[in-house]
């Protein structure tokens, strides 16, 4: 075990040869002293004792002795060295000195060894295998063992595998050597003390039949020449240095650098300096102080130039500054005009006389008085500081311009504006074309998305579709440029300066993903000022290593639009990007400038952010730099005691400032930690699939040990004398008390802390992936430490759980001993959550009763390797040309499984189709997506197609409507789709489809594009070189019933032990099987609503009936009178309305979605359940903000959805007695 580390670390500094070039100070891990004898307090990380140096063997009957030295061996440096900070030998050996540390670079930071002091590196570390290359077994029995550095990975491999063909030959080279002198007839050397000309012959002889196939390159002829070349010029800069830094402390100017010329600081009088400046100059003293830098001015000539660049850039009189005299007659007017032209840049003329065109304009006009035309006539055309009257139209019609679009708020009846969540929202966008065929553009977007298009947006024109709030932005033109790279670098300053929430990368934090559309992510706007951006922070940090060090270069470094400007040229597809490249691989720029850029370049919408990100990451491989990853955030399941994240996070902290000189620059890994859930108690309990029986038709009911089992509980349910009873309803005595505390109504959903070595596991190999992620230094002592900062905090675990006690492992196991081996434990249909204990009798019962329903399943004769093989065989031609990435045959068949019903007598179960992970499961969720959107298309106005608050709302609206008409008597009709899912015939789902694809080809295109990991516009139609080479998967719509017909044909599935293909409907669990039986349901709707719903519509019935369905349940709220009289709102309330065989059922209750609608009293009501299982405890495993997540849901849907708001109030207090009551505290 090495001794702990102590490291130093110095700020970088920047390099006189460049800006950018960025050498560092790098740690050194000095020996350690020995351990305090102070005690450890509780405050500091605990850290494991140093191993000893050499290690003695223990022995039973005596403890190993302390060791004399901790220091760990170490190869003396020489002292022929010569020694500095930075380097353990500055002479240059063939143009290399002998640094201190490892420099970091991509190898050195792949390998762990960046930051490492040369003399730790050890032979596993350069080993290909680590501890686990052979050589190191015979070195460590003391045989001889060689070493051979190689440069490059080429002669690493060639030189290995020499050797192991000569080991696998069992080639003696010694021997061999010998035989080749005596085909010569020579006498061999001493093979030991003339080693080299031993070997020299054999060595000849490889490289002779090499010959013929060679290829050389340049190394450097004469090795010995140039290293004294390099030697003799490091002598001369050494001596430059010391000249150098006698004249700086004399005060004397040495040579100057390629900056801006200077110029001598005005006197009254310049004899005197001519004076100085002609005598003799006077010794130099040996010490002087050293004088603060003269201030740098700009010539006359350079002041000038800047001048007439800024001429146009910003508002000025132009008669005043230009020096003239002011022109009085037509004659002067003309030459005043043409020796003005003669001061401006010849691309400026132009824009000169376009501004004197429109000034004679604004006076034929006669509309402005004269100090209007006088501040006209001698302000400049540029796009800043116009004045009022010279913004027209016409400035939205010229290229290269830069705009925001900006929300004014609204004003009360008081005068003052409204502000509201979407108050400071705001655009900031450049245009190649227009600013008004930009704004035309985004227009026909809009039209596109409220005709239900599928086009490929950005995604503030969705949210101006949501919110309906397009009009209220007002387009403001900012600036104009000659070039569009301009406006671009413009435009992302701007970006990143203001911190506009529709811009990229600020709206994707901004903005969430409801069902209902995308909203604000706070309730309330920002009030203070928003933190720095990270272009922003990241220009701060080069100004820091600046300031300090090289203060000359800080007015030099290049400025945000710089950096933008190359970016926009290296993601273009023209020359720029060609000499972007080529600039960015040249000595003009650092590894950390490219680093930057790299970093800089996230904030780059696509597709410019992956062509930028792609090109910079080739543009570091040939800078041999390491190419950054993304950031990672520790993750790891936390501890029982509130501090532990917090602890977590300071010695994470402490790992990142320890190590920062190895890591990447400007990637730093976060602090962050994120929240690992702890395994559930359905994890740990059920045993449903390893329990249930695997006889299938052969299945026999067996012995069980019922009856011994209710004698001891006598609460427990039972149905004709076998168990089927929830958890809660067990007595555990006689020693168990613990149990019965710990188990006493706990729910599925409640996590248990796993065992200490299970947890230490866990965290340790998320850490040590953490640490390989972000390229960490390969110490074992980073996990050592660690190690020690895991039993702190254990110990505080312990202590916590002493005073509150919580669901562990050895509580699960002592409960699972208390339950027969061979009971089966699942849950209930209608209720996950509720821990069920069956007989094995009961529920093997259900499940053959459930799986061997003829009507809906078909069993197969067959294997699941023959089911593979059947269905790549039938794959349909289309499928397999097409979309054959999404089919993978090695991966398993889909399984079922049942959820027991309560309501059947335990007699069958729900079935259960797991198709996540199988062969067919990426093809079916992309047809899935595709289906949804086709639906939402093509049929928008089914009785399915808003989200759970838009339906809330809409029964808000309804009761409101009805508080002035008590007298009026509403229903609520509750109604159940039975056979949703199985009674559906399979032909009238696929006609139902082909309905649907033919509705949505007449007015869209017939290739779609699919992201099935993305939520947020996941379809489009059309096609694009940029979606296709990303995650987007091209579907034709044409192909979508050949997918469905291949599921129901080929897919069969594994259950209790057979193969089954389901004949009847879609099996629930599958990707697609809710939308094709919504569609099979929303063509009934759609029929009706053709026919009979203008009739409805023309009687006027908004306030007397409400319809709407949530998969397969549908509600409707309906005036009892208009439900007698109207036949066609009978029609659609009747059981029959979606004819056989599927088939409405009265729920005969007001239970909808978890509430509880009265329909005659006006009022929406939560369902608060008495039972403690449908909750998270607070036994349960985790932070106290996970444990808390349940009631600030349930809380939020109390406030949103609760009508009215009186109800409302006391059904949150009704929810916080509750969880009181469960054992919370606290509820903030």
């Amino acid at each position: 075990m090495a001794a702990p580390w102590n490291e130093t670390w110095t700020p970088q500094s920047w390099a006189a040869s460049s800006w950018w070039q960025t050498p560092q100070t790098h740690a050194t891990w000095n020996p350690p002293q020995p351990p305090s004898e102070t005690p450890r307090t509780s405050q500091t990380s605990p850290t494991l004792p140093p191993a000893p140096w050499p290690p003695a063997p223990p022995t039973r009957s005596s403890p190993p002795e302390p060791p004399a030295d901790l220091r760990p061996a170490r190869v003396p440096v020489p002292p022929n060295f010569k020694e500095d900070g930075e380097h353990y030998d500055t002479t240059l050996v063939f143009k290399s000195t002998l640094r201190k540390t490892v420099e970091p670079s991509a190898w050195s930071r792949a390998k762990g060894l960046a930051g490492m002091d040369i003399r730790d590196v050890t032979v596993a570390h350069l080993s290909r295998r680590g501890m686990e290359e052979y050589g190191l077994r015979p070195l460590s029995h003391g045989r001889f063992t060689g070493i051979i550095l190689t440069r490059n990975v080429a002669e690493t491999v060639l030189l290995s595998q020499i050797q192991k063909k000569l080991r696998e030959d069992n080639i003696d080279v010694d021997s061999t050597i010998e035989a080749l002198y005596q085909s010569r007839n020579l006498k061999p050397p001493d093979k030991v003390k003339e080693a080299t000309n031993f070997v020299a012959p054999l060595v000849e002889e490889i490289f002779s039949a090499m010959k013929p196939w060679t290829q050389t390159k340049n190394y450097g002829k004469t090795s010995e020449q140039d290293n004294q070349v390099a030697q003799r010029m490091q002598e001369l800069e050494e001596e430059a240095a010391k000249y150098k830094q006698r004249l700086k402390s004399a005060g004397v100017a040495v040579t100057p650098t390629k900056t801006l010329p200077v110029q001598p600081e005005h006197s009254a009088s310049s004899a005197p300096s001519e004076s100085r400046r002609a005598a003799s100059p006077q010794p130099l003293p040996p010490s002087a102080p050293e004088d603060p830098p003269a201030k740098r001015r700009r010539t006359q000539r350079a002041d000038k130039k800047k001048q007439y660049e800024s001429l146009l850039e910003e508002p000025f009189n132009v008669i005043k500054q230009s020096g003239q005299q002011p022109p009085t007659s037509m004659t002067s007017i003309k030459t005043w005009v043409t020796n003005l032209k003669k001061t401006l840049p010849s691309d400026k003329h132009k824009e000169l006389d376009q501004h004197i065109q429109h000034v004679h304009t604004l006076l034929e006009e006669g509309k402005h008085t004269k100090a209007q035309l006088q501040e006209m006539a001698t302000r400049s055309s540029s796009g800043k500081g116009v004045v009022p009257e010279l913004y027209t139209f016409s400035r939205f019609e010229q290229p290269c311009a830069v705009y925001v679009k900006l929300k004014f708020p609204k004003l009360n009846h008081a005068g003052y504006p409204e502000i509201s969540k979407d108050t400071s929202f705001c655009y900031v966008g450049s245009t190649n074309l227009t600013v008004a065929k930009r704004e035309y553009n985004r227009v026909a977007k809009l039209k596109q998305l409220q005709q239900l298009k599928l086009p490929k947006t950005e995604i503030a024109i969705r949210y101006w579709h949501d919110k309906q709030n397009y009009e209220l932005f007002s387009t403001l033109l900012l600036s104009q440029h000659k070039e569009y790279i301009d406006a671009w670098a413009e435009e992302h300053c701007l970006i990143q300066r203001w911190q506009p929430k529709l811009n990229y990368p600020f709206v994707a934090k901004e903005l969430v993903k409801k069902a209902h559309g995308l909203v604000p992510a706070r309730q309330q706007p920002h009030l203070q000022k928003p933190p720095d951006t990270i272009a922003k922070q990241l220009f701060k940090k080069i100004r820091r290593r600046l300031q300090g060090q090289k203060r000359q270069l800080v007015n030099t470094l290049p400025k945000q639009a710089q950096f933008w400007k190359i970016l926009y040229a290296i993601s273009s597809d023209t020359k720029q990007e060609y000499d972007a490249s080529r600039e960015l691989r040249s000595g003009k720029h650092d590894n950390e400038t490219v680093t930057l850029l790299y970093r800089l370049a996230n904030h780059m919408e696509q597709p410019w952010r992956s062509k930028a990100r792609a090109r910079l990451r080739r543009v570091l491989k040939f800078r041999n730099a390491t190419v950054p990853k993304f950031n990672l955030p520790l993750k790891i399941p936390f501890l029982a005691h509130e501090t532990f994240k917090s602890n977590v996070q300071q010695w994470i902290s402490r790992l990142i400032r320890r190590h920062r000189h190895t890591l990447i620059p400007y990637h730093l890994p976060t602090k962050t930690i994120q929240e690992l859930p702890h395994p559930s108690l359905s994890k740990a309990l059920w045993n449903h699939m390893r329990k249930v029986t695997t006889q299938g038709r052969n299945w026999k009911p067996e012995p069980c040990k019922c009856r011994e089992f209710l004698l001891e509980h006598p609460r427990a349910e039972q149905h004709q004398g076998h168990i089927a009873t929830g958890l809660e309803t067990l007595d555990f005595s006689k020693g168990q008390t613990n149990l019965g505390t710990a188990f006493h109504n706990v729910g599925a959903c409640n996590a248990l802390f796993s065992s200490k070595h299970r947890l230490r596991e866990q965290v340790t190999e998320q850490l040590r992936r953490w640490l390989k992620h972000h390229l960490f230094p390969n110490d074992d002592r980073i996990l050592e430490s660690f190690e020690a900062f895991f039993e702190e905090q254990w110990r505080q675990h312990k202590e916590q759980q002493w005073h509150q006690p919580r669901l562990t492992h050895k509580l699960v196991k002592h409960l699972l001993s208390a339950i027969p081996n061979n009971f089966i434990i699942h849950n209930e249909d209608h209720a996950n959550a509720h821990l069920m204990i069956y007989c094995p009798n009961i529920y093997n019962q259900a499940a053959v009763n459930t799986w061997m329903d003829e009507k809906t399943f078909l069993l197969l004769d067959k294997t699941p390797q023959d089911v593979k093989e059947d269905m790549e065989r039938h794959t349909p031609p289309s499928v397999r040309r097409h979309y054959k990435k999404l089919l993978d045959y090695t991966k398993p068949i889909p399984y079922g499984y049942i959820m027991m019903k309560r309501k059947k007598q335990w007699l069958k179960g729900r079935t259960i189709i797991a198709y996540s992970n199988t062969c067919v499961g990426r093809l079916l969720r992309v047809a899935a997506l595709a289906l949804q959107q086709m639906l939402k298309s093509t049929w928008p106005h089914h009785f399915g197609n808003i989200a759970t608050p838009q339906l809330w709302q809409e029964v808000h609206e309804l009761f409101r409507a009805n508080e002035a008409k008590p007298e009026r008597e509403l229903i609520f009709l509750n109604h159940d789709l039975v056979g949703f899912f199985n009674s559906i015939p399979q032909a009238d789902i696929i006609q139902s489809v082909r309905y649907l694809i033919a509705e949505f080809s007449k007015n869209n295109n017939d290739i779609i594009l699919i992201d099935p990991y993305r939520k947020l516009n996941p379809v489009h139609s059309g096609t694009s070189t940029y979606s296709i080479k990303s995650n987007m998967t091209k579907l034709n719509v044409q192909h979508i019933v050949d997918i469905i017909q291949f599921s129901f044909d080929a897919c069969a599935f594994t259950a209790i032990g057979e193969v089954f293909r389901q004949t009847c409907g879609t099996s629930m669990g599958n990707q697609i099987s809710p939308i094709l039986s919504t569609c099979a349901i929303v063509a009934t709707e759609i029929t009706w609503l053709r026919l009979y719903g203008q009739h409805v519509a023309n009687a006027h019935l908004a306030d007397q009936l409400w319809i709407r369905r949530y998969v397969d349940n549908r509600a409707i709220i309906v005036d009892k009178e208009a439900l007698h009289n109207n036949p066609y709102i009978r029609q659609l309330a009747s059981l029959h309305f979606y004819k056989k065989p599927v088939q409405l059922e009265d729920e005969d209750c007001d239970d909808f979605l978890g509430f509880c609608i009265n329909a005659n009293n006006r009022q929406v009501s939560y369902n608060l359940h008495p039972q403690a299982w449908r909750y998270r405890l607070p036994q349960s495993a985790g932070s106290w903000k996970l444990r808390l997540s349940g009631y600030h849901s349930r809380r939020h849907m109390i406030e949103s959805t609760v009508f009215p708001s009186d109800l409302a109030q006391q059904q949150l207090q009704a929810l916080d007695n509750l969880y009181k009551n469960l054992g919370f505290h606290n509820l903030t």
